[in-house]
């Protein structure tokens, strides 16, 4: 039923759509499989068989897979093999916080309220009215 250089499409899982090839068969339901997809164990129902194979080793690295499948006449995506490493930027550093001069700031409200209580409203001068003197007399 199933041959090792099967190629066949994956259905299922992250690597959906990719085409990849039966390097060895695991057991009755599983095989190993490497390609456009990641080398992995999968499991047969989620493989589509395509009508074509590869001859393939069972010493055969995914770089040859790949050159293989390409010239079977698939196109297939190109794998970033190195990370671009990220450049560390240095963590901000944390300010040490300064306690401020303690000023003697009672001395100072004390004088200014002394100020303030000699501060007077200036007073309302009634003015008696000529009636209430005469009313008096």
């Amino acid at each position: 039923m199933v041959e090792v250089g099967a190629i066949c499409v994956k259905l299922a899982g992250r690597d959906a759509g990719k085409v990849c090839v039966v390097i060895s068969k695991v057991d009755a339901n599983y095989v190993m499989i490497d390609g456009a997809t990641r080398k992995r164990k999968c499991n047969i129902r989620h493989l589509h068989f395509l009508d074509k194979s590869i001859k393939i080793g069972k010493t055969t690295s995914s770089s040859e897979v790949r050159v293989l499948l390409v010239k079977e006449g698939f196109t297939l995506e190109e794998k970033k093999k190195t990370k671009d490493k990220k450049v560390k930027s240095e963590k901000p550093k944390k300010k040490r916080k300064v306690k401020a001069k303690k000023i003697n700031v009672k001395n100072e409200v004390k004088k200014d309220s002394k100020v303030e209580i000699k501060k007077e409203a200036p007073k309302k001068v009634v003015k008696k009215t000529a009636k209430k003197e005469s009313s008096k007399k």
